[in-house]
């Protein structure tokens, strides 16, 4: 009687085998995709959500002082144009400007005491979540590519020096 050249295990059964092997890897690999997706998706997320708070954040403070809907905006623009490093007018920024001045509006809008607010017709409450929505989806669909992504700062590589 001789030996089976795989210890007494037929053809078949390491085939099945396998097969169930490179099944088991090949899901593996799906898997560790799949967290790799998720988890570039949540990165992205969090960045876009401070720097949504950070834009706000800039914006209240340009427009705190502004007594008139026409002053907000033009400090909210301004407050936009150093936030994106804008030094320069394009039709194409003076329609993204143009656009945002909703979200200054609401910025400050809810800036305001109540009773200032509730004086000024001109000025349509909106929240600024929502009015910051609209126009992150109005500049998707006219630009093609997430507003925020403007504020994707890529450093230079810089070749080491040794003293």
């Amino acid at each position: 009687m001789t030996a089976h050249p795989t210890g007494g295990v037929g053809p078949g059964c390491v085939g099945r085998l396998d097969a169930a092997a490179k099944a088991a890897q090949a899901a593996e690999i799906a898997f560790r995709q799949s967290v790799a997706d998720g988890i570039a998706r949540h990165e992205r997320q969090r960045q876009f959500a401070f720097r949504r708070l950070g834009l706000v954040k800039a914006v209240a403070a340009a427009v705190a002082g502004a007594e008139t809907a026409e002053a907000a905006t033009a400090v909210g623009a301004a407050a936009l144009q150093r936030e994106l490093d804008w030094h320069a007018e394009t039709e194409a920024r003076t329609r993204i400007l143009d656009a945002f001045q909703a979200v200054t509006l609401a910025v400050w809008a809810e800036s305001r005491p109540a009773d200032d607010a509730a004086d000024d017709a001109a000025v349509e409450p909106v929240r600024v979540e929502d009015a910051i929505a609209a126009f992150e989806a109005w500049y998707e669909t006219a630009i093609g590519q997430p507003f925020l992504a403007l504020l994707d700062v890529e450093y230079p590589e810089l070749p080491v020096v040794e003293f």
